[in-house]
């Protein structure tokens, strides 16, 4: 969700509905849910939230679904502007990458 604007074209809602500061959002996963909900796409609706009345917390393609944006839309410099944890690791992870080449 730190990328809320490329999560918000992927999803095909509003960038106004992607929380802005995603590392306050007590259930990360179910605030992404509950915005695919509101998508223009009917396959995002379906594969991403669980049908009405189901148990389940994510819908059927959330996984595969995910790595689709992750590998088309996602842009990590965005990424780690809005979720300081992952600039953390990200800059650790080129620390030991360097370290150890």
């Amino acid at each position: 969700m730190a990328d809320h604007q490329g999560l918000a074209i992927f999803l095909s809602v509003s960038v106004d509905r992607v929380p802005r500061e995603p590392e306050r959002e007590v259930f990360p996963k179910k605030t992404l849910v509950n915005i695919a909900r509101h998508s223009r796409k009917k396959s995002i609706r379906e594969g991403v939230a669980p049908p009405p009345g189901h148990q389940a917390a994510v819908g059927p393609e959330y996984s595969s679904m995910l790595y689709d944006f992750i590998a088309r839309y996602w842009n990590i410099d965005t990424a780690m502007t809005c979720a300081p944890s992952l600039a953390r690791c990200v800059c650790r992870l080129r620390e030991l990458a360097y370290n150890s080449g």
